[in-house]
């Protein structure tokens, strides 16, 4: 008999293990199970898994609730991910409902009333059961969501514009740092603290002021991807799939095994309407990356959002997603969600 239990720490392995399991697509993902947890004190975590009478970990998932931006106002909202089944589970639909309300039962009086989660568009496994499965909390589409991944010895390149500067923000004042990125800050942006670690920040100055921002985030300390393989069409392909993205300044297509070496460029402020600025921004932040020993720079918008008519030229590759609001319907919030939102 299989029980939904709160996960433990002697879980670890078992839940490593069905976070490693690819996702479906053309380029399969899994998450590297070396990952720790990330350590925060602005966190809430709730983990369930399904256990066998064995004690063997059947199922996984988890429902983390963070300080959000949300109608204007700081909130805690909850971001459900690491939604995992053993082949041993499939087709048990309604153990997967009841754990998701599980995880929906955690919600405290003073969070927002519906969490949020996102979907790859090619998982289309997941999208299908999770849409309509019976007895579940509904799923509403907030909007379709884009991560553009630039090769970052490519964005390396792009400089400040005439009249303006790029400097590292330990040499810029913190509050107006501040003050320009929570004006910026669209639904579902994560609340940051920028005097909290001022040097992974890069800020564009203009005659001293600053007038736009971006985070250097690696994640790579608790989020690693792995290129787990690609469908055989593309496997066959990627030799010469390769030569044009090279040529193209794009990201190339790692060997499966593979851990994808990106950093985020985060926070993206004070640049909608000039592509230049935003260009001046990642380029500093691709330099960040490089130096850290990452080969690509990562962005992510909801494909409303202010800043997608000025990411759409550029070199990249394109990954779609899906964002839900999980229980309630999310109201008038989302249509311009934060690009960090399908990253929590």
């Amino acid at each position: 008999m299989t029980r939904l239990v709160d996960a433990t720490a002697e879980d670890a392995a078992g839940i490593a293990r069905l976070l490693a399991t690819p996702t479906g697509g053309a380029v399969r993902l899994a998450t590297f199970a070396a990952c720790a947890a990330p350590v925060e004190d602005d966190l809430r975590h709730h983990a369930l898994v399904a256990r066998a009478a064995d004690g063997a970990v059947l199922g996984h998932g988890a429902r983390t609730v963070r300080r959000l931006w949300l109608g204007g106002e700081r909130r805690w909202v909850g971001y459900l991910h690491g939604l995992r089944r053993d082949e041993r589970l499939a087709g048990s639909g309604r153990a997967l409902a009841r754990g998701l309300q599980q995880l929906l039962s955690t919600h405290a009086d003073d969070e927002a009333g519906h969490d949020l989660t996102a979907i790859l568009g090619a998982n289309n496994r997941a999208r299908r059961v999770l849409e309509r499965l019976p007895g579940a909390p509904p799923y509403h589409l907030v909007g379709e969501y884009r991560t553009v991944v630039l090769r970052a010895r490519a964005a390396a390149r792009w400089l400040p514009p005439r009249g303006s500067e790029i400097a590292s923000g330990a040499q810029a004042s913190a509050a107006d740092v501040q003050a320009l990125v929570d004006a910026s800050a669209e639904d579902y942006a994560p609340v940051v603290d920028v005097a909290a670690d001022p040097a992974s920040w890069w800020v564009a100055l203009s005659e001293g002021r600053v007038v736009g921002a971006v985070r250097c985030w690696d994640r790579r300390g608790h989020q690693c991807t792995l290129v787990a393989g690609y469908s055989p069409s593309l496997a066959a392909l990627r030799p010469l799939a390769n030569l044009a993205l090279a040529a193209g300044r794009r990201p190339g297509l790692p060997p499966a095994g593979s851990a994808l070496e990106v950093v985020y460029a985060a926070h993206l402020s004070g640049v909608a309407g000039d592509p230049a600025l935003l260009r001046a921004l990642l380029g500093a932040a691709a330099r960040a990356a490089l130096a850290r020993g990452a080969t690509a720079l990562v962005v992510g918008l909801a494909a409303h959002h202010p800043l997608s008519p000025l990411l759409a030229p550029l070199p990249a590759w394109r990954l779609a997603s899906r964002l839900y609001a999980v229980g309630r319907p999310p109201g008038r919030a989302a249509r311009l969600a934060s690009p960090e939102a399908a990253l929590l």
